[in-house]
């Protein structure tokens, strides 16, 4: 927050809260001075303050704002006629930008079936020479420990590989390996269907399903 402040950001106009969610979200979603609402969390959640912020309470002025990320499995469709030398390179960006850790992620590349030939050969022959903020520096699964980390890999990549085809995949380099860090790297997917395990699953990491 004193970063912040430092920056320019005028005191007073920005506030950290640390605290129990059932309580002081509960609290903030209905009080009539809050005008937008912004959460990510499970559907439940997130249907629940959908619902409270629907109801206009005395003293409110303005109908409440709000925008609610629930875990949905965010979709790229290349139509026939799509410039697949727009779409590969807009799709990676998506996908692998910011280590694949942002909610607008894309995970599920829907591609018509006179596309698929022309854009799963493109697609893994962009990965393989896409910028270097993607071939260099693979993704990282920002985590506090081993366990958090061991939830990406095995449960949704090892279970990508069992019911799906593994397109493309980065290696890792030697020195991230030895780092002792954990590194989760770019996967794509190709063959793979709506009741896959690893289609239904948000994972905020780098894998994308096609």
């Amino acid at each position: 927050m004193d970063i912040l402040v430092e920056a320019g950001v005028p005191a007073g106009a920005l506030h950290y809260l640390s605290c129990s969610g059932a309580d002081a979200g509960a609290h903030l979603v209905a009080h009539p001075r809050v005008d937008f609402i912004a959460f990510t969390g499970s559907r439940e959640v997130g249907c629940g303050i959908w619902e409270e912020a629907g109801k206009t309470r005395p003293g409110q002025l303005n109908l409440k704002k709000v925008v609610c990320e629930m875990g949905g499995k965010n979709a790229m469709i290349i139509d026939n006629d799509a410039d697949l030398d727009e779409a590969i390179p807009a799709a990676l960006y998506s996908a692998f930008g910011f280590a694949g850790q942002k909610c607008s992620a894309l995970s599920r590349l829907i591609v018509l079936r006179r596309s698929t030939t022309n854009s799963s050969g493109a697609s893994s022959l962009r990965a393989r020479h896409s910028p270097s903020a993607i071939r260099r520096r693979p993704a990282r699964w920002s985590t506090r420990d081993r366990r958090r980390r061991a939830e990406i890999d095995p449960r949704l990549i090892e279970a990508g590989k069992q019911e799906a085809k593994l397109a493309w995949q980065a290696k890792l380099a030697p020195e991230l390996v030895a780092s002792g860090g954990y590194y989760v790297p770019p996967t794509v997917f190709t063959g793979c269907r709506s009741k896959h395990k690893s289609c239904a699953r948000k994972s905020l990491a780098p894998c994308s399903r096609s």
